[in-house]
């Protein structure tokens, strides 16, 4: 009785290229590496106690939708004045045993 057991569902895999390769095709701009600093140097201010803002870090555990991104992106924006908000998205989905919710706040 040697039959598999594992893997039986799995109908075909899919290569994900290295992060290199995409880099390649597409350059990072100057407009995001100016927002990737400045959110970094946000987050040391607070972590340093030098910004009063809360840092709170939102986001879906996938993207599957850019509309959609957008748009929740748009109304975080309104909030950015009180609180420093960092999305972490990902673009793709994994299997976990944590819940679907991602949204977490870090307080002092």
């Amino acid at each position: 009785m040697s039959e598999a057991i594992e893997d039986v569902r799995i109908q075909w895999t899919k290569v994900v290229l290295p992060p290199v390769f995409l880099e390649e095709e597409l350059p990072i701009t100057e407009a995001a590496i100016a927002t990737i600093f400045n959110a970094r140097l946000d987050v040391s201010r607070i972590l340093g106690l030098r910004d009063p803002r809360l840092l709170v870090l939102v986001g879906p555990c996938s993207i599957h939708d850019t509309n959609a991104a957008r748009e929740y992106a748009a109304l975080l924006r309104s909030a950015v004045t009180e609180f420093c908000i960092i999305p972490r998205p990902t673009n793709a989905t994994f299997r976990s045993n944590c819940s679907a919710r991602s949204t977490r706040v870090w307080s002092r």
